[in-house]
């Protein structure tokens, strides 16, 4: 089980030597209407047996069904657990504690960002796969390998990285587009504000992303 808090500054930044681009990323990104219902194939890349589902209670009432019926088609268990709604270190302890009995291969977190994010930390910990399944375009964390933490009452509590990004981000267009409008307009007041951001970066030589490193010109073009 993972415990060292891990660092990437110290892996990509050499003192007195010119910063390298690093582009880090998951490992497979799938997109298109309907691709919840194919997830059990998807998870043959992992050679996944026993699979996490992390999911809010309504997350489980809804996108959960379609994600445990998929791994039920391939013949991959799903063990449920039931996310509280806030990702506080609390919160993936408890989830730790009552997942490393279970034997799983991997963890999937369906939901929005404090959900996914605390998917990760969770799966981290166990040293397990995380694969993502967001329900809303309303952030960037599905393919981001850190974890923005909060304590119990909501109010944030640092940054968690990690050294692996998701295995798999597997993005249902028809489950985005039907969430609430204000989550769509929340993803696109967050992506202009990360183009912002990475523009000033990529335009400054001394410009240090939060990862120690310079920005590639792939990572400034998709942002």
């Amino acid at each position: 089980m993972a415990t060292e808090q891990y660092n990437p500054g110290q892996i990509f930044t050499v003192p007195g030597e010119p910063a390298p681009r690093v582009m880090i990323a998951p490992q497979r990104y799938v997109q298109g209407e309907g691709v919840i219902d194919h997830l059990g194939r998807y998870l043959s890349l992992l050679n996944s047996q026993r699979a996490g589902v992390l999911a809010s209670s309504r997350g489980h009432r809804s996108e959960g069904l379609r994600v445990l019926d998929s791994l039920r088609q391939r013949n991959v268990t799903g063990v449920v657990t039931t996310f509280d709604g806030e990702c506080s270190l609390e919160e993936v302890n408890r989830q730790v504690e009552e997942l490393k009995k279970e034997n799983l291969d991997c963890l999937i977190a369906v939901g929005g960002g404090k959900c996914v994010d605390a998917g990760k930390s969770i799966a981290y910990r166990l040293d397990i796969p995380v694969v993502i399944v967001p329900t809303l375009a309303s952030n960037d964390a599905p393919c981001s390998a850190l974890s923005v933490m909060y304590s119990p009452e909501g109010v944030n509590n640092g940054v968690e990285y990690f050294p692996d990004s998701p295995a798999l981000v597997v993005v249902d267009t028809g489950v985005v587009a039907n969430a609430s409008e204000r989550f769509l307009a929340a993803g696109m007041g967050d992506a202009m504000a990360t183009w912002y951001e990475a523009k000033a970066c990529l335009a400054n030589p001394q410009g240090r992303n939060s990862i120690g490193s310079r920005p590639t010109l792939a990572c400034a073009a998709m942002g």
